[in-house]
């Protein structure tokens, strides 16, 4: 290749290489610019950016320093020295300095002198351990001499130089310093009470562990405070016997329940000393339990003197017991010849006498009366003050008690030629609840004074009612005479034992003056009063109270002419009916309702337990055969639960059961009354009154019925069917009547089938259940013969404990319900006509 061709070749690679060098100068002189026109944006957006910045920081210097500035608390600025280098215009306010008088003054300068070295401290401890925030309490002096305290919150910006700079808050908590100070003057005033009643504290933890012992318990036991706290008490105080009863109190803290209980505890010299303990929790502020405190009160003395008293008592019993046997034996002595003189004397009587043998004879037969008497008074008023005498409340016609004894008196007041008669007001019950044989022996010694001390006169009784009372009605008696009176000195002794108005009284009228005394014991055991109203020679009134309960009558033994209490206004009871017949439960909810009374309904006696355990009741309607679990067990699991709302609250047994056993079954199993089915609404009604006080169940005025029968008279109705059956539960309330009916006929034919499978089965026990179950339901729909057979085949089933000798006659019964549907559908069908045409 020549020379030429070379140097071609060359430049054209040199030309070409230029063009490349060309063309990559120009790619990064643009890339240059668009480096430079991205550069100038950016410069552009910082600074906007920082031109915002800056404005967004001045704003919020600007705020907050109006926060600084109008805050409530007083804000400053110190330096590492502590003197001031910023306060806000609270300050001032607060301190009454100017910001100019505050600025370069050293912190310490405005604190109360005597406290002055303490907060120095505090601050200059601070600094050492370089600790960057604390709170610290302290009092200041303002400029007009007052006193201000503060709670101030330091904060410390520590640096390598130490030239730190210091923040502070500090709020007024003058008023919560006074309070504090007020809390603690009454804390401390009340120890020293506490101290000067001599009474022990001791603080617990809720583990049991001793927080604090008090001066006073630690001087009544001799230990010190430090031998007791982060100890347990129990070991080291307790009396053996005595560690179950703490265990149980300490158990009853936790439930936060407080009490009251007597205890001996262990002095460390070994010695026991009786204290009575009042202990109750404490709470945390989120109230939880977190302890206990107990007050201890030292009644060694007084458990001495009870144990005196105590054995003074048993002295007084074994005379009291001596004093009865005394006169027991003295009574048979004395009556046994005495009972041989009466008699003689009466046979002495019937023979031929001349005049003065028959004064004799009356003389020997006063004597033996007058002993007689004395006899008796002795023994009555021992046995009542010797608490044997107990009052038994039976139903009893009251005009009827009276006027048999007025008849049995009649002969003696007509000896002396006096008048006896009575008189009773119409609002008085015609049938009491009382005691029967109190009544008469408050009136036999009542009237036999008055018949001793008139002649030619007039005795009279009188009854009224003095007024309504929680337990039912307080019966106001008089009995009144025209004889020799009692002197205005006498009156106020005249119901002690042995007191006559004057001796000669004794001498010519005779008498212990036991009888008064009886009386007085008598009417106070039946819960009344009695006094004299008295003129001497112008005669007596001698006026007693008795609370009684006024018996109510229905047809199950009461009559229709009688009156209905229906309720006036909703009530703000709430009951549990504890009832497993659906016939019966639909019964008794339908006449709380009527009576706008709240009530749940529980299907067996567990149920009943849950319910109780969930809401607290004014009363429990207790069924007693149940199942699952029966009225007896239901009754006695609320009982024993000491944590049941509803462990007080009265529970009322329901059972179609009238045998004795049954009701004492009931008490046992902590019931407090007894309603035995069935029961019509008057007899559920007076029930509940007497078991939740009249005020409870607010009452109508009284209606009579006797214009209401004609509602279940006028229908015509098959013979089987008792009209006057189905008014006692109805009334006028023939749409409750159809509503019942309509049920029971929904129900009947699964109820027979039920009982023939029983039967079949030879289910003792199921059914029992069946006929206890149904023999208060047909009485609600006009069977009533049907209750009473059912009830008396169960009582005869429970004594026989088998069905044997019972299938035929439950079979037979059964055929009759069968038969009687018909004629339950034809009641429902008069019921609804009656109640179209009305």
């Amino acid at each position: 290749m020549s020379d030429q061709d070379v140097l071609k070749r060359r430049l054209e690679r040199e030309i070409k290489a230029r063009k490349q060098a060309e063309q990559i100068l120009e790619e990064k002189a643009l890339e240059l610019y668009q480096s430079n026109e991205q550069l100038k944006s950016l410069n552009q957006s910082l600074e906007e950016t920082v031109e915002k910045r800056t404005r967004e920081l001045a704003e919020s210097q600007k705020q907050f320093k109006s926060l600084v500035e109008s805050a409530g608390d007083i804000i400053y600025n110190a330096d590492a020295r502590g003197f001031f280098t910023y306060v806000n215009p609270i300050a001032e306010e607060l301190l009454g300095y100017r910001k100019e008088e505050l600025l370069g003054r050293h912190y310490t300068e405005l604190v109360r002198s005597d406290k002055a070295e303490a907060v120095r401290a505090f601050y200059l401890q601070m600094l050492k351990e370089k600790k960057e925030t604390s709170y610290y309490e302290f009092p200041v002096v303002c400029k007009d001499g007052a006193e201000l305290w503060l709670g101030q919150r330091v904060q410390i910006a520590f640096k390598k130089d130490e030239s730190h700079k210091i923040t502070a808050v500090a709020r007024d908590i003058s008023a919560l310093v006074e309070v504090r100070n007020a809390l603690e003057a009454s804390e401390k005033k009340y120890r020293g009470i506490i101290n000067s009643m001599e009474l022990g504290l001791l603080e617990v933890s809720r583990e049991g562990i001793v927080i604090k012992a008090y001066d006073w318990f630690c001087d009544m036991t001799g230990y010190t405070a430090e031998e007791l706290v982060g100890k347990d008490p129990i070991p080291i105080l307790m009396h053996p016997d005595e560690v179950e009863v703490m265990h149980q109190q300490d158990a009853n803290r936790k439930r936060g329940q407080a009490g009251v209980y007597e205890v001996r505890i262990r002095k460390k010299n070994g010695t026991y000393m009786w204290v009575a303990i009042s202990g109750a929790p404490f709470y945390d502020p989120k109230g939880r339990m977190i302890g206990s405190i107990g007050i201890h009160l030292d009644i060694t003395h007084q458990k001495k003197l009870q144990e005196q008293l105590e054995q003074a008592r048993e002295e007084a019993e074994n005379a009291r017991q001596a004093e009865k046997e005394f006169l027991a034996h003295m009574s048979h002595e004395i009556r046994t010849p005495l009972n041989a003189v009466v008699g003689m004397t009466n046979l002495l009587a019937s023979t031929e006498l001349s005049s003065s043998q028959k004064d004799y004879v009356q003389d020997i037969k006063y004597a033996a009366d007058v002993l007689h008497g004395l006899i008796s008074d002795v023994l009555d008023i021992s046995k009542i003050e010797a608490g044997e005498v107990e009052m038994l409340e039976s139903e009893l016609h009251l005009e009827q008690t009276i006027a048999m004894l007025c008849k049995t008196l009649d002969y003696r007041a007509r000896e002396k030629r006096n008048t006896l008669s009575y008189t009773i007001s119409p609002a008085v019950p015609s049938i009491i609840q009382a005691d029967r044989n109190f009544l008469n022996q408050i009136l036999l010694n009542l009237l036999g004074n008055a018949l001793k001390f008139t002649e030619n006169g007039t005795i009279s009784i009188d009854v009224e009612v003095a007024g309504k009372i929680k337990e039912g009605l307080l019966l106001k008696f008089t009995v009144s005479d025209t004889g020799i009176g009692i002197g205005p000195e006498k009156i106020d002794t005249i119901f002690e034992r042995f007191k006559q108005e004057k001796a000669e009284t004794r001498k010519i009228y005779g008498g212990t003056g036991l009888g008064l005394a009886i009386c007085r014991h008598l009417v106070e055991l039946h819960g009344g009063t009695i006094y004299v109203d008295s003129e001497e020679g112008k005669g007596s009134q001698f006026i007693f109270s008795l609370k009684v309960r006024a018996v109510t009558t229905t047809d199950s033994g009461q009559s229709l002419g009688e009156l209905t209490h229906i309720l006036k206004a909703p009530s703000t009871l709430k009951l549990l009916v504890a009832e497993d017949n659906e016939l019966n439960q639909k019964y008794i909810s339908a006449l709380l309702k009527q009576w706008g009374v709240a009530h749940h309904l529980a299907d067996n006696g567990q149920e009943a337990v849950q319910q109780s355990l969930k809401h607290l009741y004014d009363l429990i309607l207790m069924d007693m055969q149940m199942p699952v679990m029966n009225g007896y067990e239901a009754a006695h699991a609320i009982r024993e639960d000491a944590e049941n709302p509803n462990q007080q609250t009265k529970i009322l047994a329901l059972t179609a059961s009238a045998l004795i056993d049954e009701k004492k079954k009931a008490r046992q199993a902590g019931m407090d009354d007894h309603l035995t089915k069935p029961f019509t609404p008057d007899q559920l009604l007076t029930f509940l009154s007497q078991n939740l006080g009249s005020d409870q169940l607010p009452l109508q005025e009284e209606t009579s019925t006797a214009e209401n029968l004609n509602s279940f008279q006028g229908m015509a109705l098959p013979p089987k069917i008792d009209k006057e059956a189905l008014y006692s539960f109805y009334v006028d309330d023939l749409d409750y009547a159809r509503e019942m009916t309509a049920f029971y006929l929904k129900i009947i034919d699964d109820e027979v089938l039920k009982a023939q499978d029983h039967l079949q089965k030879n289910n003792y026990e199921e059914a029992v259940s069946w006929v206890h179950r149904m023999s208060s339901n047909f009485f609600m729909v006009g069977l009533p013969h049907i209750s009473k057979t059912l009830r008396r085949l169960e009582t005869e089933l429970k004594s026989q404990q088998t069905l044997e000798n019972k299938v035929e006659e439950i079979q037979g019964i059964l055929e009759e319900v069968k038969q009687t549907k018909k004629d339950i559908q034809l009641l429902q069908n008069q019921i609804i006509k009656v109640l179209k045409h009305d």
